[in-house]
């Protein structure tokens, strides 16, 4: 590691942290957009943007929705997100690459089996000089040298397409350009001397892909250009041009005729020469079917049209070798043919939609699910009862064969696959109860329902269903609430008030206040100023006026933590000056965003995400995601929780008489939850983001808002101790994505440090004012932040930091008493013993810590940093490879 840059700066400390805020404003300053919003890439887990490509292809609206430039990006990030392998090697390889490698090559390069090699050379050159003279340099591809295009594959169709239009006369002019490419891109020759002494096939009559220079004809090329310029054929000439030779013809129809296999299809260029076995040979890691030239479907297709179209003008001329021909295309095209999707619904478990005609009281109605579970619901129910199947495409075909390997589609044993689940993605098994209940609706419930009379109520059901999606669509600007069950339009208004946040802190408001200003004004036009139309209850909506969205007012579903947040924001910029921030927002749109947050507490004091509990954690045992937990209903969270007190405790600061005893009831309930949520060892369990640390963080901020100190709060002290105690020899903090799926606090492998994890501990014992106890830590991991901030004041990406719906393993004991959760754990006597087996390779690590919290808290300040230099994981390094800053 490079040494520590405030170790070396000989200023005070406080003008470096301000040079690394100015940097890092005026790096940020540049992401800013014109709305004052930060545009940010909600990717997230890659399920996302697939899903929205995916179904916009099966709707064939992919084109229409999407535009070239924007189908162009979409690819950039995907490839970007890919890896490389594609085709692993087979064994066989390792052990002919290897042979060759450790045996053949030494003796080759050695007298006098080098004179073979150098006849191997000679022999290669030659072939190279022969390919370059015969593609005037340009080569066949881009791979082997570069390509020049695709100007006769594009020509040909546009000139069909604008055939189609009826609109020739108006066109004729583009019509007779493309006609005169289209005749002189047509190859007149073989090549050069003894083709099959080059490997070649016959080259005279055909259309390569892109010009003539190009040298080599592809079938389908050929087909497209042979049916085009017959078509024009029967077009004026004095508006196309000219026709087309008719010897030109003969000798288009003579290549194609040479060209097709004997399964009756067409490989691309020339007949298959080889066996597809060989591509066990296959050397190309990213690639797959490369050895030999296959036989594909469309080219097949293409050259039925291009021949048929041919003897419809010219019907004496080769016409029983040409209907043989089209006969055996017909038959491997029928043969190719596989039954549409990608996937049989027979091998899913039911989405019945005749759930939405339950009674609301109904604990398993979907009106009382967790929105986003009940969103997915909706539309899936939807398909799921019409047993919506896409149309069969290339694209189905490559996922099937990507799939299913060796098996064959109908070979599939879809009732077995509908339990199975790879055992990477499997983080929520199903109990025994959801086996029973989905076959039992799968055997027997189904098929009664998709027969008279009780098909009736399946369209009952059908109908109810697409009103509900149509009502979400129309009151959310057909973006729906979240990635899973459309799309999702990012997450702007959440970057916002924390940016807005984050620049007031540096006491460089003056310096930034445009970007403040420009952030204000996204922030007070992003939220939602009405409720959703029409009687909310009937549409299992909750009042909506006054919310902020994670993103977009658009969005239409204002979030608990996004509205507390966007509200303490706009009241700290309402206390600056207009002339730098912009006028404050009105009053009567702060009551909206209060009331709206009363609404929203639950009777145990906690907040969920997006409405009130309203059902039964129970039902969690029919969560049917496998690779989610806690679905089902909208629990309480204490980030949510804590958001909203500092929201409302800073509301009442400057509207003391609004609602002040509605206001401080609903505090002092959230403060008593969020106590209750904090474990033994002090910490508290993040939802929303990795994980201890994050939730520690808002549970410190919570209780601060709400009054208590680390003098006053044993909560506050005991959460100072827990973070304290994780805190790494480097001075920073890092904390893994396991802690979440196995509810124990993990530090990221090889104890590495992490500059999220780090400023969400730094910001919590910032808070609870640790620095009057002891400074030192903190200092620590200022230093950490500021060296690893780069040049143009940016942060590196490192390891994944936000989580969602645990994706844990294992069980958690609950119990639940007087409506609040009391979570146990294994900790006694407020001691935690964590013990964490980490495998890298061969190095196996087992690292223990022991922390007594009750004697911590009756330190002085001497005894305290000696305390804190015997804590180990603290000061010494676990492994020789961890480096101290």
């Amino acid at each position: 590691m490079k040494k520590s840059q405030v170790q070396e700066e000989k200023d005070d400390d406080e003008v470096v942290v301000k040079a690394s805020l100015k940097k890092a404003l005026r790096f940020y300053s540049t992401l800013q957009g014109e709305d004052g919003s930060w545009p940010a890439d909600y990717g997230g887990p890659l399920f996302l943007l697939p899903g929205l490509v995916i179904g916009l292809h099966v709707m064939g609206a992919k084109d229409a929705v999407l535009s070239v430039e924007h189908q162009r990006e979409i690819r950039r990030y995907l490839y970007n997100h890919q890896e490389d392998l594609y085709y692993p090697h087979p064994m066989i390889q390792d052990i002919i690459w290897g042979g060759l490698h450790k045996f053949a090559e030494p003796i080759l390069m050695r007298w006098p089996f080098s004179k073979l090699r150098k006849k191997a050379l000679d022999t290669v050159m030659e072939h190279i000089h022969y390919e370059d003279e015969n593609t005037r340099y340009i080569c066949i591809g881009p791979v082997n040298k570069g390509y020049n295009g695709s100007q006769l594959w594009d020509a040909v169709f546009a000139v069909q397409a604008i055939s189609a239009t009826k609109l020739v006369k108006e066109y004729g002019h583009m019509l007779e350009k493309a006609h005169n490419f289209i005749k002189n891109s047509q190859i007149r020759e073989n090549s050069s001397g003894h083709i099959k002494f080059w490997y070649r096939h016959i080259t005279c009559g055909g259309w390569p892909f892109s010009t003539p220079d190009n040298g080599w004809p592809v079938s389908d090329c050929t087909a497209e250009a042979l049916k085009t310029v017959l078509m024009l054929s029967q077009m004026p000439c004095d508006i196309v041009g000219p026709a087309i030779a008719p010897e030109r013809l003969y000798d288009a129809v003579h290549l194609l005729l040479t060209l097709q296999n004997e399964n009756g299809g067409f490989s691309s260029y020339e007949p298959m020469r080889s066996y597809p076995w060989l591509e066990v040979i296959n050397p190309a890691e990213t690639f797959g079917d490369i050895i030999v030239d296959y036989q594909y479907v469309e080219c097949t297709s293409a050259v039925v049209q291009g021949l048929t179209s041919f003897m419809k003008l010219y019907p004496s001329h080769k016409r029983e070798e040409i209907q043989a021909c089209v006969d055996k295309a017909i038959t491997f095209i029928e043969n190719m043919q596989l039954p549409d999707g990608v996937y049989e619904w027979m091998g899913n478990n039911p989405l019945p939609p005749e759930m939405w005609l339950l009674p609301y009281f109904v604990p398993l109605h979907p009106g009382r699910m967790w929105c986003h579970t009940r969103m997915v619901y909706l539309p899936m129910s939807y398909l799921y009862g019409k047993r919506f199947v896409g149309p069969m495409s290339f694209t189905v075909l490559s996922l099937r064969r990507e799939l299913y390997g060796s098996t064959l589609y109908h070979q599939v044993n879809w009732d077995l696959a509908r339990n199975q689940c790879a055992k990477e993605d499997l983080y929520y098994p199903h109990p025994m109860i959801q086996d029973i209940i989905w076959g039992g609706l799968h055997k027997f419930a189904e098929p009664i329902l998709m027969r008279w009379p009780f098909s009736k109520l399946r369209k009952k059901a059908l109908d109810t269903v697409m009103e509900h999606i149509h009502y979400e669509d129309e009151n959310t600007r057909y973006i729906c609430i979240g990635p899973v069950n459309k799309g999702y339009n990012g997450s702007q208004l959440w970057d916002a008030v924390f940016a807005a946040q984050a620049i007031s802190a540096t006491n460089l408001v003056k310096e930034y206040g445009h970007m403040l200003q420009k952030a204000h004004n996204f922030i007070k036009n992003s939220q939602i100023r009405e409720n959703s139309s029409g009687h909310i209850k009937f549409w299992y909506r909750h009042i909506t006026r006054g919310g902020w969205p994670f993103s977009t007012p658009d969005n239409g579903w204002p979030v608990s933590d996004c509205t507390a947040e966007a509200l303490k924001t706009v009241l700290m910029l309402s206390q600056m000056p207009c002339d730098i921030v912009g006028p404050a927002i009105a009053p009567e749109r702060l009551y909206d965003a209060v009331h709206l947050l009363l609404t929203l507490q639950n009777e145990n004091g906690g907040f969920s995400s997006y409405e009130p509990m309203r059902s039964y954690p129970w039902l969690e045992v029919i969560n049917p995601a496998e690779t989610f937990g806690d679905i089902i209903v909208d629990y309480q969270y204490v980030e949510c929780t804590s958001a909203v007190v500092q929201g409302l405790t800073s509301f009442m600061k400057l509207y003391p008489s609004h609602k002040r005893e509605e206001i401080q009831a609903c505090v002092d309930k959230a403060m008593t939850f969020i106590e209750n949520m904090q474990l033994p060892d002090g910490s508290w369990y993040g939802s929303w983001a990795i994980c201890y640390t994050y939730g520690t963080w808002f549970g410190i901020k919570g209780l601060v808002a709400a009054g208590k100190t680390y003098e006053t709060s044993d909560s506050i002290r005991k959460a100072c101790a827990f973070l304290l105690s994780k805190q790494l020899y480097s001075g920073g903090w890092g904390e893994s994505y396991t802690s979440c799926m196995e509810k124990t606090y993990t530090n990221i492998a090889r104890n590495k440090s992490h500059i999220t994890n780090t400023s969400w501990a730094l910001l919590a014992l910032i808070e609870a004012e640790q620095a009057k106890i002891d400074r030192m830590p903190l200092d620590r991991a200022a230093k950490v932040l500021i060296d690893h901030q780069m040049e143009n004041g940016d942060f590196p990406q490192q390891e994944i930091i936000g989580v969602f719906n645990k994706n844990y393993k294992g069980e958690e004991k609950v119990n639940e008493t007087k409506g609040d959760l009391a979570r146990t754990s294994s900790v006694d006597k407020g001691k935690e013993k964590v013990t964490q087996d980490e495998t890298d390779g061969d190095q196996a690590r087992t690292s223990t810590v022991d922390s007594d919290y009750d004697d911590y808290l009756s330190l002085g300040e001497e005894e305290l940093i000696e305390f804190r230099n015997s804590v180990p994981n603290l000061n010494e390094p676990n492994d020789e490879k961890q480096y101290a800053y």
